[in-house]
């Protein structure tokens, strides 16, 4: 899972950065257009590369759909879960929601390429990811813990952010947000896919929604807070959900255990 999240976060980072230098060179509509076509080929990869795997069910894909929720039912901390990992990785989004708006204004006057390139402080969190994989069977609840600290921390220097004018301090709070929504994914996304070793497709279905619903929203809180308060309101809401999400966390984890030797 870790060497997954690793892939997954290098598309992440690859595309801030790109995108930034498009976004520059092309505007925006230019960006959107290469990105479907990246999309196209991917696509066309997937059909060509992708290995097929052996079915064990033989429901049809609306019964699949449609037992999505009895796995809620059946699993009520995979609804607590979901949520912890959304709440983090919304946090995540306040931040690279606002950012590249708040860098171009005073004091900062970055272009999109130039806040683009922030998008390199992942690089960090991506070479963590295997090592925070290992870790996650045995210290599950630590690194939500402290994944959710690091976040907090990085959001309150972010607070401060438009007042010093310092660089090296965005980006080491950028750093650190990724850090921290990264142990925080991996230790809740572990505890999903061993809850019951015969669905984890379906489990992984209803975790990556509810968390990718989080980070939307997320996105769209953090660039409202950063319109109306600049800086300190962005660093705020993403403190909020920052501590939401982790003593969500401590209170479901410490409410339910997993066997993780089923992962």
């Amino acid at each position: 899972l870790g060497l997954m999240v690793s892939g997954l976060s290098a598309g992440g980072l690859l595309a801030r950065t790109v995108s930034g230098a498009l976004g520059h060179w092309l505007g925006w509509r230019g960006m959107f257009t290469v990105a479907a076509g990246i999309d196209v080929l991917v696509l066309l990869a997937i059909f060509a590369q992708m290995p097929r795997s052996e079915v064990f069910i033989t429901l049809r894909y609306g019964e699949l759909l449609r037992s999505l929720w009895q796995l809620l039912n059946d699993h009520p901390s995979l609804w607590r879960s979901s949520l912890c990992g959304g709440l983090l990785f919304g946090a995540l989004n306040v931040f690279w929601g606002a950012m590249a708006g708040l860098l171009a204004q005073p004091p900062y006057g970055y272009s999109a390429l130039q806040s683009g390139l922030i998008g390199l402080s992942a690089v960090v969190g991506i070479a963590c990811a295997s090592t925070l994989g290992r870790w996650t069977r045995r210290h599950s609840l630590h690194l939500c813990i402290i994944g959710a600290g690091a976040m907090l921390v990085a959001f309150i220097a972010l607070g401060f952010a438009s007042a010093a004018a310092w660089m090296p301090l965005v980006l080491l709070a950028a750093t650190f947000i990724d850090l921290g929504n990264r142990a925080n994914q991996l230790a809740h996304q572990t505890r999903v896919l061993a809850m019951q070793p015969d669905a984890v497709s379906r489990l992984n279905t209803v975790f990556m929604t509810v968390y990718f619903i989080g980070g939307a929203l997320g996105s769209s809180f953090g660039a409202a807070a950063a319109g109306h308060f600049g800086w300190p309101g962005m660093a705020t809401a993403g403190a909020l959900l920052a501590i939401v999400g982790g003593l969500c966390s401590v209170r479901f984890f410490r409410g339910a255990s997993v066997d993780f030797s089923q992962a």
